[in-house]
């Protein structure tokens, strides 16, 4: 019998935002169970307010302690949370992402489940339930994702949306941050940041962008976000600069810059838009679950595995993978059809 189940996630916010619609299938396969998540601190916001987990589990990335943290520090607070982890005696663990992951079958061995389902990992046998390629349904993340509950429904559960759920106080704050903007008008999400550089669409392309949906619409909306953190390479400007420039590019129309320093506050500022405009990753992966209409600009990552999980969306993908050789113009035909559907 299923009763305490853990799922590991530890990557990035997209692959967690992948793995919500597994929570909710298991809720529904398991209702009387105790559901818990163990994911990093960076992308835990993902699953607040989520209804079909009883509790996360958070551990901090080395990559990721605050300024004052000691390494030794973190490591005790990881060490205290697997702790308690092992209190809770869970019969279950899932290592949530498709792919092998040592670190997450450590985690899952460290506090002694009886079951644990996972990617195959040659030569290891504390997988119970292993997972090779061909054990996997379809060519999406969410879809491989769900296969792992073959364990113990066949046929699959239909699987439901990725679903992401806001914070009433982090609406709030983040209305009061746009006191400019209209309630009554439709906005336009538009976010810069990317961590590829092939997926980056230039400031002034946007800029063009704007305009020409400002022209077909000038009672639209925009709002523009961007992760304001030190660009990784020396030689770039940072998004920063990147949205300073692009408001002054569009200092004549209603774009409103948000910021966003974490996920709650993104997921709050993206809440407000009727559609989104960005690159593939993280924030995407958010407006999908919102359920938000996207526009992506894909570089080289595969569409196949990675598209927007949703029912309306449009994915600007040139044959040289690099994103900067879409035109405005091309994004601006993309977005009327958007806009009709």
């Amino acid at each position: 019998m299923v009763k305490n189940i853990l799922v590991i996630r530890r990557d990035n916010i997209g692959d967690l935002v992948c793995t919500t619609s597994l929570f909710e299938s298991l809720r529904h396969l398991f209702p009387h169970a105790t559901i818990c998540a163990y994911v990093n601190t960076m992308n835990a916001p993902v699953l607040t307010g989520n209804p079909y987990i009883d509790r996360v589990f958070t551990y901090t990335k080395s990559k990721h302690r605050q300024p004052g943290q000691s390494l030794f520090g973190l490591y005790w607070q990881r060490l205290c949370t697997l702790i308690e982890i092992k209190k809770q005696r869970f019969d279950t663990v899932i290592l949530a992402n498709p792919r092998p992951c040592y670190h997450s079958l450590k985690v899952a061995k460290t506090v002694g489940a009886q079951r644990i389902i996972g990617a195959a990992i040659d030569g290891e046998k504390a997988i119970t339930h292993p997972f090779n390629p061909d054990d996997f349904f379809g060519a999406h993340q969410v879809e491989q994702v769900h296969s792992y509950l073959r364990v113990f429904s066949e046929p699959l559960p239909v699987i439901p949306p990725n679903r992401v759920f806001i914070q009433d106080s982090s609406l709030e704050t983040v209305r009061t941050r746009l006191p400019n903007l209209s309630p009554d008008k439709a906005i336009v999400g538009i976010h810069i940041s990317v961590r590829r550089p092939k997926s980056r669409w230039s400031v002034e392309k946007y800029a063009e962008l704007i305009h020409l949906i400002s022209q077909h619409n000038p009672q639209m909306q925009f709002l523009l976000f961007w992760a304001p953190a030190k660009a990784d390479d020396i030689r770039d400007v940072g998004d920063e600069r990147r949205a300073t420039q692009l408001m002054e590019l569009c200092a004549n129309l209603p774009v409103y810059p948000l910021p966003t320093e974490n996920v709650e506050e993104l997921k709050a500022g993206l809440s407000l838009c009727e559609s989104v405009i960005c690159s593939d990753g993280g924030p995407m992966h958010l407006a999908a679950a919102l359920d938000k209409k996207l526009l992506v600009f894909f570089g080289e990552t595969p569409i196949e595995h990675w598209h927007p999980w949703c029912q309306c969306y449009e994915i600007l993908k040139p044959h040289n993978a690099v994103s900067e050789s879409i035109s405005s113009q091309q994004a601006f035909k993309s977005y009327l059809k958007l806009s009709h559907d």
